[in-house]
């Protein structure tokens, strides 16, 4: 019998022998990720010590499937590493119990589309961090926060010209569980290589000897959170020679660090301020009238400080101010004026919380506090107010936590003031019951008097 083949049957025969010899090609079953970025992610669990099992899932051919590994949707390439200690924030015991360890292999440098690398809240036992970190110039995020990483930050981390947030963050201690393991960056000139892309900084507590540290940190012109808590640094610059690079700057941490400087005008060109922290910095002197300009800033916390002088009014001036706290310092004379311009603007406006407390503040309570509609704490305790409490104070039906302890003050709360559930503290001891309800407390709503 003579058989003859259609050209699109011949063609159809073609494909299914194809297919026939791979038969893996379009399974469900195929592997999503690459041999080359499976092998390097398995070499750097290799390298890990892990106790509690946290990586227990890396097995198997679909690395994107694995515990803290993200792909692309598109290309199934790994984009992101995820192993931060899921206890970071519970009991210290179990948070050490779950912590990665051990060594960080190079074989992550193979992931040639890695943008996201978070390693905090483990124990790295003061390792060095790596220098082929540097080499990832794919990453947008690094995190190596509270990870008993030591010695100096290495300065090819510059090299990473895409990275936007870079969180160095050691810890209180300064380490989370090796109090003696200490990071430190004696060079900042790195931090040039970053300075189209970093909007985020954070090296809380990263020893800092540089003289040129606000010049190298100004050259950031994209950063909007620079956290720079405890770092050692010893001097303020009383000029930036380029402020304008930090325009777009919205948080600034520059607490614990000993700067014994008066507050430099530098700041009061930094417009897009709304949180600035400049606590225990040893700064002097007067609250400078520059203030006026930070028109955006919510919070300005300078507590326990050398400050000086009359509290002035031009804080009354930050229509935005949610959060002031000027205690422990050595403010003195009284406060009408500065409250006067508070009231101005934040009767119906945004103040929350106002704490003066440990100051040497006297005269009278102004009858203008009760126009601060919208306080929630008001803390005035430590000073050396006299006179009666004023009786305007019940117009602020939101207010929970009254402090004025520790002063001459006479009479008492007014009855008006609505408090639900409250404590009363008067001193050290706790009382429920008159002149505001008998029920004791089940939220946290404090009056405190002398």
């Amino acid at each position: 019998m003579d058989l003859k083949f259609r050209p699109s049957f011949f063609f159809s025969f073609l494909i299914f022998i194809f297919l026939l010899s791979k038969p893996d090609l379009g399974s469900a079953s195929n592997p999503k990720c690459t041999s080359t970025e499976r092998q390097a992610l398995f070499t750097f669990k290799q390298s890990l010590t892990d106790p509690s099992g946290r990586l227990s899932s890396w097995f198997g051919p679909d690395c994107c499937n694995w515990r803290g590994v993200g792909c692309d949707n598109r290309t199934s390439r790994v984009i992101k590493i995820d192993l931060r200690n899921p206890n970071q924030l519970v009991h210290f015991d179990e948070s050490k119990r779950s912590s990665l360890g051990g060594k960080i292999n190079p074989s992550l440098t193979s992931l040639k589309f890695l943008s996201y690398l978070d390693l905090s809240s483990n124990d790295f036992n003061g390792l060095e961090i790596p220098e082929f970190i540097g080499h990832i110039v794919s990453l947008t995020y690094l995190n190596l926060s509270f990870s008993s990483f030591s010695g100096e930050v290495p300065a090819v981390l510059g090299n990473l010209s895409k990275l936007e947030s870079l969180d160095l963050n050691t810890g209180p201690e300064p380490s989370l569980y090796h109090p003696w393991f200490y990071l430190r960056a004696s060079n900042l000139g790195w931090l040039s290589g970053l300075s189209s892309s970093l909007t985020y900084l954070d090296m809380r507590h990263v020893g800092m000897s540089s003289e040129t540290w606000l010049q190298d940190f100004s050259r950031l012109s994209k950063l909007k959170e620079l956290h720079l808590h405890k770092c050692g640094l010893g001097n303020l610059p009383l000029s930036l020679s380029s402020p304008a690079n930090l325009k777009l700057l919205e948080v600034l941490d520059l607490s614990e660090n000993s700067f014994s400087s008066p507050i430099p005008n530098w700041l009061f060109d930094l417009t897009s301020l709304k949180k600035l922290l400049l606590k225990q910095c040893e700064l002097e002197g007067l609250i400078p009238s520059g203030f006026k300009k930070l028109q955006l800033l919510e919070t300005l916390d300078m507590t326990h400080n050398l400050l000086s002088g009359e509290l002035p009014p031009v804080l009354g001036d930050l229509p935005r101010l949610k959060y002031l706290t000027l205690s422990g310092n050595s403010f003195q004379g009284q406060i009408h004026r500065f409250v006067d311009a508070l009231s101005r603007y934040k009767g119906n406006s945004s103040l929350l919380s106002l704490r003066l407390y440990s100051n040497r503040l006297e005269g009278t309570l102004p009858e203008s506090l009760g126009a601060l509609r919208n306080l929630e704490t008001l803390d005035l305790s430590s000073n050396k107010f006299s006179g009666a409490i004023p009786q305007s104070l019940a117009a602020i039906s939101s207010l929970h936590t009254l402090n004025l302890s520790y002063n001459k003050l006479e009479g008492s709360i007014p009855k008006q003031l609505k408090f639900e559930d409250p404590s009363i503290y008067v001193g050290n001891e706790l009382l429920c019951g008159k002149p505001l309800p008998k029920k004791c407390p089940r939220k946290q709503q404090t009056v405190v008097v002398n």
